[in-house]
Parts: structure tokens; C-alpha cells; sequence
């Protein structure tokens, strides 16, 4: 049955979110990309192939499915286990229901296994970036960071904007940190680092965010 879901992803979609990213970085990318970020519904399907191919830009158009623990005892130790569980973690897409999801792993697994759900949170709405707030987040960091390109993107991990969603209709997720791919990787890992400049450069951007902020 895993064996089965790992060749059977969730359906995949090209949202409007991410193709306002891939078009806002049309003017910092060579050729065949400009063409291609500028022209998105028109390779569409190509783009999909291309994007599923790697497990971080698959996360951006699918909901993701990980095995995270399995477990199968027998009584004595000495006899095949005749039941099995398997505790799997779902990074759900804003797009997908939880329906959707359970659904599919459903139909994927065969109805002998059962499907059961814990733990539940639910992709909070994605906000619209063609609004003024966004608009206010990009000034201010085109201020500090002049020589860096800004464009929307669905952030799909688990953070504590979840909260704000219920009472706010623009949840902006960002952090205003330099990371290069070395940094990036060692966020909440071993030797999780930051160099002083690149701190003290997000505390500007903040000073600049709030000072202006109306």
C-alpha cells in the first residue's frame, strides 16, 4: 500500500499565486526562462513535468505526503505481524480539501486498509498580493534591499500566521533575512546560523517598516 502511494501523487496544480511568482521573476532570468515565465498558460503542461521533478518545487504545486512512522508487532515475537500501522504527515496544498486527500490515499491504499485522520490544521486562505499592504511590504523592501527582486509565493509550511488568519483577510508571511542555500538548510537544524550583518539588515528593514506604516 506505501509502496503504492509513493507512485501515486496528489494531483498538481499551477496556482494563480505561483504563476504571479514565476512571472515576476521574467525580468531577472535569461532566456528560454524570460519566454517561458512571461508565456506560463502556454507550457503549462511542460511546466508541470519539469516542476515535479524535484521534491522542493513539487511542495509548490501539490500537497506532499510523507511517511513518517510504521509500526508492526506480533504477539511473541515469533509470528508475521497480521496488522500494521502507518503514520503519515500531510503538508496539504491551499488548493486541496482534506476530503480530497483522504480520498485519494483512500482509493490508493484499497478499502481492506483503513484511513483515519489526527491533528488536523487546514491551509489558511491564501491572501491576494495585488493589494495595498503587499504593495507597502515591497516599497519598503525595495528601501533596504534595493537590488532584489520581490514576487508572491505560497509558503507552505506550518507557522503561527495560521492564528492571524482568523481575523485578518492579509497574512503576509515573511522574514526580511538574507539566506543563501548553506543558511537556508540549517534553519532547524545543527548549527542553525545567521551572520551578524545579515540580523542587523533585517532589523533595518523592520525600523524602515514600522516607521512608515500607517
Amino acid at each position: 500500500a506505501l509502496a503504492a502511494l509513493e507512485k501515486s501523487p496528489t494531483r498538481s496544480t499551477i496556482t494563480g499565486q505561483l504563476e504571479g511568482m514565476l512571472k515576476s521573476f521574467s525580468p531577472y532570468v535569461d532566456e528560454p526562462l524570460k519566454s517561458v515565465f512571461k508565456n506560463i498558460n502556454l507550457v503549462k503542461p511542460v511546466l508541470k513535468k519539469v516542476l515535479e521533478t524535484n521534491a522542493d518545487t513539487a511542495a509548490m504545486i501539490r500537497t506532499m505526503i510523507t511517511l513518517v512512522d510504521i509500526d508492526a508487532k506480533s504477539e511473541n515475537g515469533k509470528k508475521i505481524a497480521t496488522e500494521a500501522t502507518a503514520t503519515l504527515r500531510l503538508r496539504i496544498a491551499p488548493q486541496d480539501s482534506l476530503d480530497y486527500i483522504v480520498g485519494h490515499i483512500q482509493k490508493v491504499v484499497g478499502e481492506d486498509i483503513e484511513v483515519t485522520t489526527e491533528d488536523v490544521s487546514l491551509p489558511p486562505r491564501i491572501s491576494d498580493h495585488n493589494t495595498e499592504s503587499f504593495r507597502y511590504i515591497e516599497s519598503t523592501i525595495k528601501k533596504v534591499y534595493p537590488h532584489v527582486g520581490v514576487a508572491p509565493f505560497v509558503l507552505n509550511a506550518f507557522t503561527d500566521s495560521r492564528f492571524f488568519a482568523r481575523i485578518c483577510p492579509e497574512v503576509y508571511r515573511f522574514g526580511a533575512f538574507s539566506l543563501d542555500n548553506e543558511r537556508f538548510d540549517s534553519v532547524h537544524n545543527a548549527n542553525e546560523r545567521m551572520p551578524v550583518k545579515d540580523y542587523l539588515k533585517a532589523i533595518d528593514f523592520y525600523a524602515e517598516f514600522l516607521k512608515n506604516l500607517k
